[in-house]
């Protein structure tokens, strides 16, 4: 017996054809999806997916999953930019985090 293929869907898909009782978490998910939170919308699939057996519940999973491998490449990008403290140029995670270890100063890089 062979596994039934999910349809790839969107976010906005899933809250067009959510049950009732799942619009709330579903929009809360669209805005986090919106805003570029993959892993808060991701949370938000997950936990909609375990209240239900249904085809739609299914691909709620499905779709948290790759957002969460989105939210992982997310983490993994670098951004080059200067730190705020001493100026030199350096390379960060995300722009906002302490990266810059010239010298010790530990500061924070902005975006180039």
């Amino acid at each position: 017996m062979s596994m039934p293929t999910l349809n790839a869907c969107t976010v906005n898909d899933l809250l067009m054809s959510c049950p009732d009782e799942q619009i709330i978490r579903l929009k809360n998910a669209w805005k986090a999806a919106a805003a570029g939170d993959w892993r808060e919308a991701a949370g938000s699939l997950r936990n909609a997916a375990k209240e239900g057996t249904t085809n739609w519940h299914d691909q709620c999973a499905v779709l948290a999953v790759e957002l969460d491998n989105k939210a992982a490449m997310a983490d993994k990008e670098e951004f080059a930019g200067n730190c705020k403290r001493c100026g030199h140029q350096t390379v960060a995670s995300k722009p906002g985090v302490v990266a810059c270890k010239w010298g010790g100063c530990n500061g924070v890089v902005r975006a180039a």
